[in-house]
């Protein structure tokens, strides 16, 4: 797959934070990782998800390691508040309505459907789901101000059962360290349906996340629901939706409905 670097925006001034040094990605090439993390197997699946809008499986797999799960695996070297366009191995049908051959991956735990410059923080942190500010063409998978320039790292790979996933793996908080890391990723399948997988996770105490699918201004947005996740789809602080997942597929009127 190819990766197409984008350049960076300056970065907004943030409400309640102190001034920070500019940071901007570093868009090094993609490598193979040397080592990533066993985190947890998936079971088997029988059908393939991306060719219809009924779910094969209950309601989605569990996050499991990109070395366990990915093929055709490249690592993505971000700093803090970068970003990434990354050719997809299909054509997605965002909505079941409009096609696409890239996103853009983000340092935040976000994911653009097509180009975009926002590495996705921090007007609002997080960026509720179908709050004031809402966005277009967002995959809010664990959106919050991050930084895999302290530890972990960004990968992206396809799988056998025809996703292409992107995967978040011992990436902490702005303001955390090594040992709070998270674990979470998506999966894209070629009819729309969208995966999102959070694995172990050691959230600081005041962090909360946000998930789930906006675009703006189509007026669609839905958020993820069920505990730990609060209105708008934004986690409790100090929660982590530790070995959950949820799916949202394609209603066939445009919209996604969460499984």
């Amino acid at each position: 797959m190819t990766l197409v670097p984008s350049s960076m925006p300056s970065e907004s001034t943030r409400p309640s934070e102190s001034t920070r040094p500019s940071m901007t990605p570093n868009l090094a090439p993609s490598a193979e990782p040397s080592s990533v993390p066993s985190v947890s197997t998936i079971p088997s699946v029988t059908t393939d998800p991306s060719t219809s809008f009924a779910p094969t499986y209950e309601p989605c797999r569990p996050f499991a390691s990109i070395a366990v799960i990915g093929e055709n695996l490249r690592s993505i070297s971000l700093k803090d508040e970068g970003y990434l366009a990354v050719a997809l191995p299909f054509v997605f049908r965002w909505r079941g309505q409009s096609d696409h051959t890239n996103v853009t991956v983000t340092s935040n735990g976000v994911i653009w459907v097509g180009f975009s410059s926002d590495a996705g923080c921090c007007v609002v942190k997080p960026v509720e789901l179908g709050g004031w500010y809402q966005e277009e063409k967002r995959i809010a998978v664990a959106q919050e101000d991050l930084n895999p320039a302290t530890s972990g790292s960004i990968y992206v790979a396809t799988t056998a059962d025809n996703a292409f996933v992107v995967s978040w793996e011992d990436v902490p908080h702005h303001w955390g360290d090594d040992s709070d890391g998270l674990y979470f990723q998506a999966a894209l399948y070629e009819g729309g349906r969208v995966e999102l997988r959070w694995g172990e996770g050691n959230p600081l105490a005041n962090q909360r996340l946000a998930a789930g699918i906006e675009d703006d201004p189509a007026g669609i947005a839905v958020p993820a629901t069920g505990q730990p996740f609060g209105d708008k789809g934004v986690t409790v602080e100090g929660t982590w939706p530790r070995n959950q997942c949820r799916a949202f597929v394609p209603d066939g009127n445009g919209n996604y409905i969460e499984l």
